[in-house]
């Protein structure tokens, strides 16, 4: 139960009550009159019944140091060598995943995905010393956790080692590029939504966004410099960059984006994309699959969610001998282009046949969110 407003004189309050397999219905508490009136429900038309359970878990990183999360079980189904869904939140700070209704967890495991979510070194409610752990650890330690939960997962034989994705938004993007670049061996495929891939740009001094331009105040600079790195150390954020790794990515990636970010100078994200596609150029057969997707309001989600789950179905369960067939019949290892497409709505609507029809993206196909008001 949460809070959520008092009246004036704090003798009513609102309250959300929820558990892991509804999304809660909001309360008004009377404390004059003694009464609890229930005012509305979220989601009502979801039955519980049919929803999955989620199991508090704790595993030992390599250090030693105990992650505690949360893992979602497909609704019916018995905990063995399942298909794993690997979802690290985003934040990364003062944040964490708690054992609430998550609708994406629990529409991952309604399409039968074991659904793991851990709360990695740097996360908020679990006292100053780890949250501090995660200082400086991008792409260290903090990501060393997120790969220990895999291998937990495979060694309780919850999870199948050949059927397994990562997925996440924010830092949980970077963190599934990241995985897929470090790790990719472990990954069947990886998807990024909203995730930093580059933490150069992360220091620039003014941030472009919808709404105009404004500078980093000298806090968020400082901040920045205790929890991600130092600016000046341009090698190390280079290192801890997925951008700047992307050539080792062995496995097809969905990255989701709004056409405008902030972390990039660019209204659009074509400086980011140009990096990007500049890395991934294959230097062997092993050449990284990538999709981009382009939305820019919450009301997209639901289709960014289909074309998701599409992709990780059409990638996790897909046998090597598949996916080596359906590389060969889009042109092989693209020597001259790389397996990603950039494209907002707005661009797909002024060219649809370049961002819908064209070679590049018959097979991988560039996917633009409709209801998309992104400015060209």
């Amino acid at each position: 139960m949460s809070v959520r407003n008092f009246s004036q004189d704090g003798k009513r309050a609102l309250a959300l009550v929820q558990n892991d397999r509804t999304p809660g219905a909001f309360y008004l508490f009377d404390d004059e009159k003694g009464t609890v009136e229930m005012l509305a429900a979220r989601a009502p038309w979801i039955d519980a019944n049919l929803m999955s359970e989620v199991k508090a878990i704790t595993y030992a990183a390599r250090d030693g140091l105990q992650i505690p999360g949360y893992l979602t079980l497909p609704h019916g189904k018995a905990p063995k060598s399942l298909p794993l869904i690997v979802f690290p939140h985003g934040g990364p700070y003062a944040v964490r995943d708690v054992g609430r209704f998550d609708r994406d967890a629990q529409f991952l495991a309604s399409r039968g995905y074991a659904v793991l979510q851990m709360n990695f070194r740097g996360s908020g409610g679990y006292g100053t010393k780890f949250r501090e752990a995660g200082n400086r650890e991008w792409g260290g330690k903090m990501q060393d956790d997120v790969t220990d939960a895999v291998k937990w997962a495979v060694s309780e034989g919850i999870a199948d080692a050949n059927r397994v994705c990562i997925f996440g938004a924010s830092y949980g993007g970077y963190a599934a590029l990241m995985g897929a670049a470090t790790t990719p061996e472990l990954y069947r495929c990886a998807i990024s939504y909203a995730g930093v891939s580059d933490l150069e740009t992360m220091f620039q001094s003014r941030i472009i966004g919808r709404q105009g331009g404004r500078d980093r105040t000298p806090e968020e600079l400082d901040f920045m410099r205790r929890v991600v790195g130092d600016k000046r150390d341009a090698a190390w954020l280079r290192e801890r960059s997925p951008v700047t790794n992307a050539a080792r990515i062995r496995c097809p990636v969905f990255i989701a984006h709004a056409s405008v970010i902030s972390s990039c100078r660019s209204p659009m994200p074509r400086r980011c994309g140009r990096r990007w596609s500049a890395s991934t150029r294959p230097s062997n057969s092993s050449a990284a699959r990538t999709r981009h997707t382009a939305s820019s309001r919450r009301r997209t989600s639901s289709h960014c969610s289909r074309a998701s789950t599409r992709f990780s179905k059409n990638t996790i369960h897909r046998t090597d001998g598949a996916r080596k067939r359906c590389t060969a019949a889009a042109g092989g290892p693209v020597a001259a282009h790389p397996h990603m497409c950039v494209a907002t709505a707005a661009q797909a609507r002024v060219h649809p046949r370049r961002y819908k029809g064209s070679d590049a993206c018959k097979k991988w196909a560039c996917i633009t969110l409709p209801h998309s008001t992104a400015r060209p």
